[in-house]
Parts: structure tokens; sequence; C-alpha cells
């Protein structure tokens, strides 16, 4: 029987930090993120990603700029679309937002283990 190596495990996301001011901004940044997101990065440090990267594993700058990378297009050859026009300033901080709560249920999930 052939041996396989295990991949190593990608770490997640830290080192972010989100200031949320009620139940409507995680309602409305999950709703934008599974709009717009989930297709191409699947669910954050749920998945490896789909045809982007995870973002649950991104470096945290990646997330910090997050608007940079979502509304001035600088990954379009990569295949991140630009989002210019069809969302705004806030949309991307709504959606980052998500990152913290879901990444905090999948760690807390994981040190059970």
């Amino acid at each position: 029987m052939p041996v396989f190596e295990e991949p190593e495990p990608k770490k997640l996301l830290t080192g972010v930090t989100y200031s949320i001011s009620g139940p409507e901004e995680i309602q409305d940044g999950l709703k934008l993120y599974l709009n717009y997101c989930t297709l191409c990065h699947g669910m954050p440090g749920a998945t490896e990603g789909g045809i982007l990267p995870n973002l649950g594993y991104s470096r945290p700058e990646v997330i910090q700029n997050l608007q940079t990378y979502v509304l001035e297009g600088p990954l379009t050859s990569r295949g991140m679309p630009n989002f210019k026009g069809r969302l705004g300033i806030e949309d991307v901080e709504k959606s980052k937002r998500i990152f913290r709560l879901l990444l905090m249920s999948i760690n807390d999930l994981i040190m059970a283990i």
C-alpha cells in the first residue's frame, strides 16, 4: 500500500482586529460574503478555497487591506474580480467582520478536539 505524506496544516488567520457594533452587522457581512466571495474563496478556514485561496488562511495584511483587493482590482490578472461599482467601502468592512466570528468558532472547535 503506498504511503502518502500528510500535508502541513495551514495556519488560520490571526492578528486582525474588528469592531462589531451589533448582530445586524454580522448578518449583513455574512450575506455579502456568501453572495460575493464564497463561490471562489469558500468559507473562511473551513475548506482549502475554491478557484481562489481561502481567505481564512490569508496573511493579516490581506484582510487589513481587503478594500484594495476588492475595489481596486490589483489581482484581476489572477482571477480576482474588481467589485468597484458593485460594492462600496462599507460593504467590504462588513464582510471583513465575519472573519473574526467564523475563525473564532473554528479555532474553538480545533482546541476542543
